[in-house]
């Protein structure tokens, strides 16, 4: 099982029950994408499925490492719906 554990700064006066969590900040990792995915443009597509985009990396056109695109995302909290198969690289 996998878990995310996310903590907030409060100070001593604040109930730490009124603490909501809205979004959750993620990096995303896009490896082994077709040629045609190879873009900001798209990478910024797919991330936006997960939540808000921010930052992209690497800052250039395409990725020169084996890490390949990874974009920072502000998850909105919802579920990630969606199956993945790792063989075909789809659902």
């Amino acid at each position: 099982m996998n878990c995310i554990v996310q903590a907030e700064k409060f100070s001593s006066p604040t109930d730490p029950k009124s603490i909501v969590f809205n979004q959750l900040p993620l990096w995303i990792n896009f490896r082994g994408l077709l040629l045609e995915h190879l873009s900001r443009d798209s990478i910024r597509t797919l991330a936006a499925a997960a939540g808000e985009c921010g930052t992209i990396l690497p800052d250039k056109d395409i990725p020169d490492t084996a890490d390949g695109f990874r974009a920072h995302v502000q998850a909105n909290g919802e579920p990630l719906t969606g199956e993945y198969d790792d063989e075909s690289g789809g659902a």
